[in-house]
């Protein structure tokens, strides 16, 4: 085979097999080209011509934001939580999950996001649904009750994973907590 080091062809037990690795290439909407050399004894030679397109890979970001401040003992306080794919980024494919890990002092009651991109639990939101560079999916609203004996700030943390993205995103949300009062 003729490509560099990314293309390499087999024969064995009358099969070939012709592997691409694209290790160490750049994303390119230039396909990078090859041929693979067909050779026997007593006919002609034949190219196999091999063309790769290495896309972008996708790039997951993660960011979590609340209104106000929170008290010790209040129930049903809400985070928002947004899932966006780079500018540049490739296309994100595949399994998506947002994980919650909320502080000592504070309890996940639920996850939910209108429409029906996301599948939530009490903990965590997954989806299979594809976007584009630059896209976002619907937000996630964490609906969260603060313990009466929390303390002042608490961050609370979300992270997503998967989609073919390298990397796996954590955000927090530093949290003002003002303390329970009895009159």
């Amino acid at each position: 085979p003729t490509g560099g080091n990314w293309l390499s062809a087999s024969l064995s037990g009358g099969t070939l097999t012709v592997s691409v690795n694209p290790a160490g290439l750049s994303a390119s909407s230039t396909a990078y080209t090859g041929n693979v050399k067909l050779s026997a004894t007593g006919v002609n030679d034949v190219l196999v011509p091999v063309n790769l397109t290495v896309s972008p890979q996708s790039a997951l970001s993660v960011t979590k934001s609340h209104a106000g401040d929170f008290s010790a003992g209040q129930l049903g306080a809400i985070y928002t939580i947004k899932v966006g794919n780079g500018a540049s980024a490739g296309p994100i494919n595949g399994l998506v999950t947002v994980t919650e890990n909320p502080p000592n002092g504070m309890a996940v009651v639920s996850m939910s996001s209108t429409g029906n991109v996301w599948t939530c639990t009490a903990g965590s939101c997954t989806t299979n649904n594809s976007i584009s560079g630059g896209a976002s999916y619907p937000p996630i609203t964490v609906t969260v009750n603060v313990a009466s004996t929390a303390t002042s700030p608490l961050t609370n943390y979300a992270s997503v994973s998967g989609g073919g993205s390298s990397t796996s995103p954590t955000s927090g949300d530093s949290t003002n907590i003002t303390p329970l009062t009895c009159t």
